[in-house]
């Protein structure tokens, strides 16, 4: 049998997945439930969502050299350590490989999430990236970098109750503030946690061993606020508050203006980073 007709493989949350009637694409991705399908899932003020997105691609980079690269490849703001945002990835030419989060885990260490279509993109361009040398000079050599797509489980977890449910497990205090990630414990079980900054909704991305995944998954579904969504309901929020978000649903050239990119926070002013002349 294909290996991509089997989406079972890899997932650690698959039977949980497959009791809620899921539907999977040829990744193993959630597309939707059977509920969804049928009508939509909860909504008022007490309500949170939850999503399986281990299968989200996830670069690792480290070392001597990682803060240049990032400061170089990503537009965005220069992270300090424990913070997270969405920042643009531009080409030489101006055009946008992507938009992922990007996550500063250590002094010399960063872990960026390519939620969009585009991360055959994003990874192709970040490899040349690191690879280029001029004269013999390759300033990002000593870069490490690592492919880490499924070695953690990834959950989403958004909506007016989200944090009221984490806080169910730890103090609210414990939790990363908007922009920030941090080391938790939720229900015993050691998680990284990241709030990325969405606009309107709290939104949090938990990190863990795949092996406690079925433990936490089952856990936040006891709440009766808690509804798991599939890929297409995240995604269908994720356009309703990332004006850019849209724009990266396929892997054509995508080009955004100047304007565009500082308005939504993607972009610095300072034009110190790969693509800015191009903009």
């Amino acid at each position: 049998m294909d290996k991509q007709a089997r989406p079972e493989e890899g997932c650690a949350l698959y039977a949980e997945h497959a009791l809620l009637g899921a539907r999977f694409d040829a990744d193993g991705t959630v597309v939707d439930y059977a509920y969804e399908r049928n009508r939509q899932p909860g909504a008022g003020n007490d309500v949170a969502y939850l999503a399986d997105i281990s299968h989200v691609t996830t670069l690792l980079f480290s070392g001597e050299g990682s803060s240049d690269f990032a400061y170089a490849g990503f537009g965005g703001k220069e992270l300090a350590a424990g913070e997270c945002a969405f920042e643009a990835v531009l080409t030489g030419d101006g055009t946008v490989a992507s938009v992922p989060l990007l996550a500063r885990t250590g002094e010399r260490e960063y872990v960026s999430f390519d939620l969009s279509a585009r991360s055959e993109v994003l990874v192709g361009w970040l490899s040349f990236l690191k690879s280029v040398s001029k004269d013999g000079y390759a300033p990002y050599a000593t870069v490490q970098t690592e492919e880490a797509t499924g070695t953690h489980a990834v959950l989403a977890l958004w909506g007016n109750a989200a944090t009221a449910t984490l806080a169910d497990y730890t103090s609210a205090a414990a939790l990363p503030r908007e922009g920030e990630i941090a080391s938790c414990t939720l229900d015993k079980l050691p998680c990284i946690i990241a709030r990325p900054p969405i606009p309107g909704v709290t939104s949090y991305m938990i990190l863990l061993s795949p092996r406690m995944a079925v433990v936490l998954w089952r856990s936040l579904l006891s709440f009766a606020e808690v509804n798991p969504v599939g890929m297409r309901g995240l995604q269908e929020s994720l356009r309703a508050r990332l004006g850019w978000y849209a724009a990266l649903d396929g892997t054509q050239q995508v080009r955004m203006g100047r304007q565009e990119l500082l308005r939504d926070c993607l972009i610095r002013r300072t034009p110190d980073y790969v693509g800015a002349r191009g903009l």
